[in-house]
């Protein structure tokens, strides 16, 4: 069965939460990712200090791979939680990212980061037979400035202590 998407007259469709104008290629973003229902699956907190789990110490890795994946990425700062990451990831250079069937631009560069780091985590705990589940969607803001950037760095390296 071939999907149709008139099918449903969008009735079932969930807006995005992405702002239309931006293209969400080049540029500066702080991204934050929620495990399903909060559950504490990266691990601990205790006396200031994340205490990694599995998955904490997987997630940890792939993030740290994520600019081998994607050549125009930079993680620029990241903390894993005990129920989300933080991520500030730079795009840069970027080409258009075009279906080859219709010429439309179908995913943004961001989202193809974010979804490919999701895939990934999924993927291993799955195959280790761990309980594991991320939110379906991720919260973004766009840097506009060298003092949002500052701010952004300082928040991310200070969510352990609040």
């Amino acid at each position: 069965m071939i999907f149709n998407e008139l099918l449903y007259n969008e009735k079932y469709r969930i807006p995005t939460i992405r702002l239309k104008e931006e293209g969400y290629g080049e540029g500066f973003y702080h991204v934050v990712i929620c495990t399903r229902n909060r559950m504490h699956y990266f691990g601990e907190i205790r006396a200031n200090v994340m205490y990694y789990s599995q998955v904490g110490f997987y997630t940890q890795q792939c993030i740290k791979e994520i600019p081998f994946h994607n050549k125009y990425t930079t993680v620029c700062e990241y903390q894993i939680m005990p129920n989300h990451i933080h991520l500030l990831i730079a795009l840069s250079d970027m080409s258009p990212i075009v279906d080859k069937d219709s010429n439309i631009r179908k995913r943004s560069g961001l989202s193809i980061v974010i979804g490919g780091l999701k895939r990934a985590v999924k993927y291993w705990a799955n195959t280790n037979c761990i309980d594991f589940a991320w939110q379906e969607r991720y919260f973004d803001t766009i840097i506009r400035s060298s003092l949002q950037f500052s701010e952004t760095v300082d928040y991310i390296r200070a969510n352990i202590n609040n």
